[in-house]
């Protein structure tokens, strides 16, 4: 008892079964194992008692819209202005919206939300995003499901709550939502009903048949 002790927190590292091991953030990376063992060297070096070893790309992790959790970090907020100025924001997505028919704006949409879930999930391109599967069955975590959350509340300018992911069956689900808040005078013609039933989910159709005729 009174021995001095370091407790560590690890990040993931780069070997199979190492600290984090199956696990998966965006803007954390693995760490190699001498640059973990050599931070372990100087944690115990400085005898400091409790010490986090992580590689974090901090302006990825914290996404369009720095959380308040990560607003004193600079490596969070550098650049965050010019950034801003390079992505489309909520005017120019209501321009395009503005200027499409619509089945147009209904693409917008959908391709906004399946960029966005992609760039969570780390994908190459919207084509890994499979518009009609749930965003839990593709990968999404709590994590995954704010920064989510806060990429889309940046590209619209809408109030989203957290569990926005989780709220909407699918990311095809979610686009129509996003439609019926941007341009609430949208309505949906006998085409883009049929196109919804063939691309519906099963829980999308059990929904509403609940919602239409109290079937459950």
């Amino acid at each position: 008892a009174g021995l001095p002790a370091t407790a560590v927190a690890w990040g993931h590292w780069a070997v199979p079964g190492g600290p984090g091991a199956g696990t998966s953030r965006p803007g954390v990376h693995d760490l190699p194992p001498a640059t973990a063992l050599a931070a372990l060297r100087r944690a115990l070096d400085h005898d400091e008692t409790t010490v986090t070893v992580c590689d974090v790309d901090w302006a990825t992790l914290a996404g369009p819209v720095v959380p308040p959790l990560l607003a004193d970090l600079p490596e969070a907020t550098a650049g965050r202005h010019d950034a801003g100025q390079e992505q489309e924001g909520p005017d120019a997505l209501l321009r395009r919206l503005a200027e499409a028919d619509a089945p147009g704006r209904r693409r917008v949409l959908r391709q906004l939300v399946l960029d966005q879930t992609a760039e969570v999930l780390r994908h190459a391109d919207s084509t890994a995003v499979d518009p009609r599967r749930g965003f839990r069955e593709q990968g999404f975590d709590s994590l995954a499901a704010v920064q989510f959350r806060n990429r889309i509340c940046a590209a619209t300018g809408l109030t989203l709550p957290v569990t926005a992911a989780f709220d909407h069956p699918s990311p095809g689900a979610l686009a129509d939502h996003l439609l019926s808040a941007l341009t609430p005078e949208s309505g949906t013609g006998p085409g883009d009903a049929a196109d919804d039933l063939e691309q519906a989910t099963d829980d999308e159709i059990v929904a509403l048949l609940a919602s239409e005729f109290g079937i459950t």
